[in-house]
């Protein structure tokens, strides 16, 4: 049969045909007797093999992929150039059109907004790589996400990316679209160091286990609720009573077993109070690897329950970085290393054949240097999969019962002072806590900190510092375990609220000019200068602007002559109290004077400010009598301080009035003493500062009246 009449017959009625004879390309029959014999019964079976992967796939789907065959069919030919086998490159074509074009469908149908993102396209440094490369070694996240059902595919990447900060997100982005590496730290203004930082961030962000060959927990945690729940209903008599066990037990159990618990959803790694994984060094981790592959024992993994919402919830309070690890060797993203490992070569029964066919086994040796999970002998899978791990299970655990045992378990170098800090709050404030430092865009994405200070919990103890520092910067404490405990026990919901509010304010302003300053040792000192800022009812934008200004400062030659800079602000000691407060009033002065607050100040009329607020009975002779007391209460101060400027007159004689109101002025005359040692600037609105100040000498007349 002539070769058009044969492409004729079979697809008149498709563009196939029409296209062959627009090409004019000539087509050995024999490739088309190959794909297209018996109603293109090969070229349809590729098609089913591809789709094999996927779920969800009606009939019409597969008429739809057939079309789609068709017309990739062409570009094939129109591209052939010989250099590997017609059908290896007709399949890898018709493969990858075949997962873009399920991706796009899937991402329309749950109308997922246009940052989503396709896991077929390229993130790294190669034409091949995808998100999957975040898990290292030869883990293909493509065919794990399809392997789901399409209900979590996208959901899954989209909750991996949402974990991200914006400079890692774009960093994904920009690579998805082959941009090179010089060109992304070019556009987003970033040094190697950030760079390499943030790509490791990437790859270890805690919501990579979402990506587990062995996590089906979205898939069953609904069938199983319902199986668990009527098996509680049919055999009540049989269950004994949780509260009638014993408070805690030891358990021997296998290590892949709890991999699967933990994958399952049934042990939860994510207490409050816990820490982040990722913790250990290279060394570490292959000392890890070696010593469960030689069958030496661990120490013990420790799990509290604890009822919620009457349901039994298993945390992993000790054993995060031990199960995290062994779960990624069993992913095989990380495979054992030379450095740090210890007895690489091991010995192991192999199983061989006699010359009878029977199979005996034989003592041989394995290096385990440079292998994955997968590399391993069966003998060493098996020996990983059921080495022993002791487990010890407290009972009934409360909330401060569980904080006991993460201090005593981790009350070791092992933990920072940040990380082991947090375990003495309670639920209520870590959770606030860990909000603002893990989930709020400024601090994912303003504040000069690496990704190794990060998994140290060192973001937990700035937003300890800052609540301090904006709160309670009199009572400030040099010890971040003390830090965390004073915060624990004075501050309130609505203080992390209005510090939310300020980050909301900052983040949408801040940009990477101001990073630097935004850094571990001075956030929460800027945090506090922006909160005064915020009575000034200046554009916010406008204190990014004096930031600029300031850091222009620290660069310039006079900076080498300024007081403030070189012996408070450029410090080393950031830690103690005075120079804590030294720092916000010094950067408060500079900000007021960059705005000319002082010149700016509007009158405020004190006598009715006072009838109104304070004591409705105050005349003019009051008021007198008022300012005769503050410049008595002034003699002994130093009178160069601008808390005795004209212009911070009204506040001081509203504070009086409400001094005598209260018949307190006994305390009057110490705690100035002691409030300008403190403060060396005011707040711009009288009324605000007046506030203030009433609020300090309430507090300074407490401490006194305890001690008393």
């Amino acid at each position: 049969m002539d070769l058009y009449k044969k492409i004729s017959y079979e697809f008149m009625n498709t563009m196939l045909f029409c296209t062959f004879i627009q090409m004019g390309v000539l087509i050995m029959e024999n490739v088309l007797n190959t794909y297209y014999a018996n109603n293109a019964k090969r070229l349809r079976a590729i098609v089913d093999k591809i789709l094999f992967q996927f779920g969800g796939i009606s009939d019409k789907d597969y008429h739809d992929f057939y079309s789609i065959a068709n017309e990739v069919f062409i570009d094939v030919i129109r591209r052939y150039n010989g250099k590997q086998t017609f059908e290896v490159f007709l399949y890898s074509c018709l493969s990858n059109k075949v997962k873009t074009e399920i991706t796009a469908r899937n991402r329309q149908k749950r109308m997922i907004d246009r940052n989503s993102v396709s896991i077929d396209e390229p993130l790294f440094d190669d034409d091949k790589c995808t998100i999957a490369d975040t898990l290292q070694s030869d883990f293909d996240i493509n065919f794990v996400l399809e392997e789901e059902r399409n209900d979590f595919r996208d959901e899954k990447v989209e909750k991996y990316l949402s974990g991200l900060s914006r400079i890692q997100r774009q960093i994904v982005e920009m690579k998805m679209e082959e941009i090179s590496v010089s060109e992304i730290k070019e556009k987003l203004q970033l040094s190697n160091k950030e760079y390499e930082d943030n790509m490791k961030s990437i790859k270890q962000n805690k919501m990579i286990s979402l990506f587990n060959k062995s996590n089906k927990r979205e898939q069953y945690r609904k069938t199983e609720d319902i199986r668990m729940k009527e098996e509680c209903e049919l055999n009540m008599d049989d269950v004994m009573d949780m509260d009638t066990t014993d408070s805690y037990r030891t358990d021997k159990n296998p290590l892949g077993s709890l991999l699967e618990d933990l994958a399952m959803g049934y042990i939860d790694r994510n207490y409050i109070s816990q820490r982040q994984p990722f913790q250990w060094n290279e060394e570490q981790i292959n000392k890890f690897y070696s010593r469960i592959l030689n069958n030496q024992p661990i120490p013990e993994i420790i799990i509290c329950e604890k009822v919620e919402d009457g349901e039994k919830v298993s945390y992993l309070i000790d054993g995060l970085q031990r199960l995290t690890y062994a779960e990624e060797f069993k992913e095989n993203r990380i495979p054992v290393k030379a450095k740090g490992a210890e007895f690489v070569n091991i010995k192991y029964k192999k199983p061989v054949e006699d010359e009878e066919g029977n199979t005996r086994f034989v003592i041989d040796t394995f290096s385990i240097a440079g292998k994955y999970y997968k590399d391993l002998p069966k003998f060493l899978q098996k020996r990983f999969d059921n080495f022993n791990v002791t487990v010890t299970r407290f009972f009934n655990c409360t909330s401060e019962i569980i904080d006991y045992h993460m201090r005593n378990y981790n009350n070791h170098v092992a933990m920072s002072k940040s990380q082991y800090g947090i375990t003495n709050v309670t639920n209520r404030i870590s959770k606030n806590i860990k909000t603002i430092s893990e989930q709020h865009p400024f601090f994912k994405d303003n504040i000069d900190c690496s990704s190794g200070n990060r998994k140290k919990g060192t973001l937990d103890e700035v937003v300890a510092k800052t609540i301090m520092a904006m709160n309670f910067a009199d009572d400030w404490k040099k010890d971040p375990v003390e830090t965390f405990k004073f915060v624990d026990a004075n501050a309130t919901d609505k203080q992390f609220e209005h510090l939310t509010e300020n980050l909301d304010r900052l983040s949408r302003v801040a940009d990477n000019s101001v990073k630097k300053l935004f850094n571990t040792t001075n956030t929460h000192i800027w945090l506090a200068v922006f909160d005064k800022f915020i009575s000034l009812d200046i554009p916010d934008v406008k204190f990014i602007e004096f930031m600029r200004a300031f850091d222009e400062r620290l660069q310039s030659e006079e900076s080498q002559n300024d007081a403030f800079i070189y012996n408070i602000y450029k410090s080393r000691n950031t830690k103690d109290k005075k120079n804590v407060i030294d720092k916000i009033n010094g950067l408060v002065k500079r900000m007021y004077d960059y705005f000319n607050i002082r010149s700016e100040c509007k009158d405020i009329d004190v006598l009715e400010f006072i009838k109104n607020n304070i004591d409705s009975e105050v005349n003019e002779e009051d008021i007198e009598l008022f300012d005769m007391m503050k410049e008595d209460y002034f003699n002994g101060i130093n009178r160069e301080s601008s808390l005795c400027e004209a212009q911070n007159n009204p506040s001081m004689l509203m504070l009086i009035a409400y001094i005598c109101k209260e018949e307190q002025d006994e305390y009057m005359k110490p705690w100035m003493i002691d409030f300008f040692k403190r403060n060396h600037t005011y707040i711009r609105n009288q009324k605000e500062n007046y506030l203030y100040m009433r609020n300090d000498f309430e507090k300074f007349v407490n401490r006194r009246e305890k001690i008393a």
